[in-house]
């Protein structure tokens, strides 16, 4: 037989006519010689028996008894002897064993080369077995249940003898097995109703509502533990009583039982189910308020049977309402204030272009005059009048939360260093301010503003958290982000990272706090101390500036923000202010430009064609996309973002798909963080704020120059 599997029940019908079997047994019995007075015996004592006395009676080395179970193909012994020794039970596949003859509803016997004829049993070849005889149990049904066998290491000695053994204690033991098995069933039947109940037992107290039920004359048989608990209840005290009953129990929950009566009653009338609001007084003095809804149930007939009363604590839904409304009112501000700063950032972008083509003229113009010019004063008035402007349009964008950044490669130490003298003076002098700078050269690139920003944010949310007295350290270092790090933190990037932590010793944040910090409006101060904005404001500049910040805290241990810029390289960001520089590169020769306004495309070609570039202007997507498909020899596209028939980005990522190595400038009156060219690689790719100056439009395609590798572009520009 094959290797032992895990033992499974095998279900069998519900016991029919097992007195039948019984007496058909007791009558073969009786007709037939003593024999050792198996009669005696049930169960496993009696299969037990029945096995040492074949084995003895037939000279044979094993006999045993299994029940089989059909859904699996297996066989499960009941009982098993091995030279006068039981072994513990197991269950085998009757697939390429002598058994699986036996299941099929007749007797089989192999008087000697059993192996030959089933070369797959491993079990006859491990136990040398050369003889097999085996009859299957019936149970009333004519259903196999079982076998009955015999094996034996030598050929069987007297094979009709044993065929005539097995069929006279078939009935027995088919009789016994089954009444085993039905009693196995029972057994395990009750065991699992008690189970089922505990388990629903167990779910329904599990639950965070009030659950009980009542009989049809409003009498408590259940309650789960949040409802015992809300009424100060024990199961001893509520079980079999009334509402009223319970009101001189507990006094001070008279009007509630008085309400339940009634509600009941409505429950009764309707039919279906009853829902209501109930408040809950509680012992400590606290009130709660409970939605409650009452399901009656009926028989058959019609008469009432029970009721079902399932109550939830909604109090914090009722707060949670209040504050709802009050968010609402906020919400509608900022809608009217968002409203504001569309149509403010929607006027500065139009104004951007305006004062791109005059500052950009006004710019040639002074090239072309002489130091001691009489109009030149004139004209560096118009030039100095139209930056004011621009920085005026940029204050217009940042009330619209349109803002240019303005990203530098800085030393963050500096501006750090600056700003920790401003924080010094909104510190309380019980607060220590450790300043800890580990790194000094590391630069990175983001507008200075933005840092500052972060920097005040998490100062004075760690004063806050420390309160009257405590440390506050500011520590920078150079750190190395491996792709690990990256795969496990939702980091943007690898490699060399600049590292600023400010850390606290103060009351510091629970898990459920740190998930939801970034959130906006959410703060764990009072309305009067903050407005939910800070680390969101925070998170936002990070995620803008290609940083990660990370948060670490444990209530009254502290907590430690950590914020990480990616190192900038400054080779790339050299910038050329001569033409020369870029011509001695030659690297960008034809440049397409994609412009709708007008004068914003004549001034760009007024800027580049002094320069020796081949320059092709077009005022939509389609026709650079037509211009490029006819000659796809450029090495650079200036395209604005606004263009009347597609976005400056779409238009990108279809020129990509036509010239893959292209260089690419975006220039808009719109923040770079707007846009979507995720897709389109860095290197090659750059923004230019509107409104620009020639010396700025220059550096940028220097810029672009330099990065690009020798021999990356076509062979005509090679």
């Amino acid at each position: 037989m094959n290797n032992a599997l895990k033992k499974k029940r095998h279900s069998t019908p519900i016991l029919r006519g097992l007195s039948e079997n019984l007496s058909k047994s007791l009558e073969i019995f009786s007709n037939r010689p003593p024999q050792d007075d198996l009669t005696c015996f049930v169960g496993d004592s009696f299969f037990k028996a029945l096995l040492k006395k074949l084995c003895k009676e037939h000279q044979v080395d094993f006999a045993f008894i299994g029940k089989t179970n059909f859904l699996d193909q297996t066989i499960s012994t009941i009982a098993f002897l091995e030279k006068d020794e039981f072994l513990d039970c197991f269950s085998y596949q009757m697939s390429g064993t002598p058994c699986q003859n036996v299941s099929d509803k007749r007797l089989c016997i192999y008087p000697s080369n059993v192996q030959e004829r089933f070369p797959d049993d491993t079990y006859l070849v491990e136990k040398q077995i050369h003889a097999y005889a085996g009859t299957p149990l019936f149970n009333t049904s004519g259903e196999v249940i079982g076998l009955l066998s015999v094996m034996n290491k030598k050929d069987l000695p007297n094979s009709d003898k044993i065929i005539e053994s097995l069929q006279s204690l078939v009935p027995r033991v088919s009789a016994e097995l089954e009444r085993e098995i039905i009693i196995s069933e029972l057994a395990v039947s009750k065991t699992e109703i008690a189970e089922k109940e505990k388990q629903l037992r167990t779910l329904i107290n599990a639950i965070p509502d009030f659950v009980c039920f009542k009989d049809s004359k409003g009498r408590w048989l259940e309650v789960n533990s949040f409802g015992q608990k809300i009424f100060g209840l024990n199961e001893a005290v509520f079980r079999g009583k009334t509402g009223k009953e319970l009101a001189e129990i507990s006094p001070q929950y008279q009007k509630i039982w008085e309400n339940c009566k009634d509600s009941d009653e409505d429950a009764w009338q309707q039919t279906h189910f009853w829902r209501g609001e109930q408040v809950v007084k509680k012992d400590d003095g606290s009130q709660i308020t409970v939605d409650v809804i009452k399901v009656p149930v009926f028989h058959s007939n019609g008469e009432r049977k029970g009721l079902l009363v399932v109550g939830r604590d909604i109090s914090e839904k009722k707060e949670a309402e209040k504050i709802q409304l009050e968010l609402e009112k906020q919400l509608l501000q900022s809608q009217k204030m968002e409203a504001i700063g569309q149509l403010a950032g929607g006027v500065a972008h139009d104004f951007n272009n305006m004062l791109g083509v005059i500052l950009g003229n006004a710019q040639l113009v002074i090239q072309q005059l002489s130091q001691d010019s009489n109009i030149r004063n004139n004209v560096q008035q118009i030039e100095n009048a139209s930056e004011r402007a621009a920085a005026l349009v940029n204050k217009l964008l940042t009330f619209g939360r349109k803002e240019i950044i303005t990203p530098k490669v800085v030393n963050p130490n500096e501006i750090i260093e600056g700003t920790c003298s401003l924080l010094l003076q909104l510190l309380p002098k019980t607060i220590t301010l450790k300043r800890n700078f580990l790194t000094k050269n590391t630069k990175v690139k983001l507008d200075p503003i933005h840092l500052e920003q972060i920097l005040l944010n998490l100062t004075l949310n760690a004063r806050d958290a420390v309160d009257s007295s405590g440390v506050i350290e500011i520590r920078t270092e150079t750190v190395y982000i491996d792709q690990k790090y990256v795969l496990e933190n939702a980091v943007q990037t690898t490699g060399l990272h600049f590292k600023l932590s400010v850390s606290d010793d103060g009351t510091g944040m629970s898990k459920e706090t740190i998930s939801r910090i970034f959130e906006p409006f959410y703060t764990t101060k009072g309305l009067e101390k903050g407005t939910g904005l800070g680390l969101s404001t925070v998170h936002g500049i990070v995620k803008n500036s290609n940083g990660h910040i990370a948060v670490q805290s444990e209530l009254n241990k502290g907590t430690t923000f950590s914020i990480f810029f990616p190192a900038a390289l400054e080779e790339l960001e050299q910038r050329f202010s001569t033409l020369e520089s870029a011509a001695n590169r030659n690297r960008i020769k034809k440049i397409l430009i994609c412009e709708d306004e007008e004068l914003v495309r004549d001034l760009i070609v007024q800027i580049l064609e002094p320069h020796s570039f081949e320059l092709v202007s077009v005022r939509n997507g389609t026709e650079a996309l037509n211009t490029i498909e006819r000659t796809k020899d450029f090495d650079l596209i200036i395209s604005d973002v606004g263009l009347p028939d597609t976005s400056g980005e779409i238009l990108a990522q279809k020129v990509r798909k036509l010239l893959p190595d292209i260089a690419i400038l975006l220039i808009s009156g719109h923040a770079p963080n707007q846009l979507s060219i995720d897709e389109l690689p860095d290197k090659i790719v750059r923004f230019l704020s509107k409104p620009f100056t020639p010396s700025e439009l220059l550096d940028e395609i220097n810029i672009l120059s330099a990065r690009i590798e020798p021999g990356q572009f076509h062979a005509s520009n090679a």
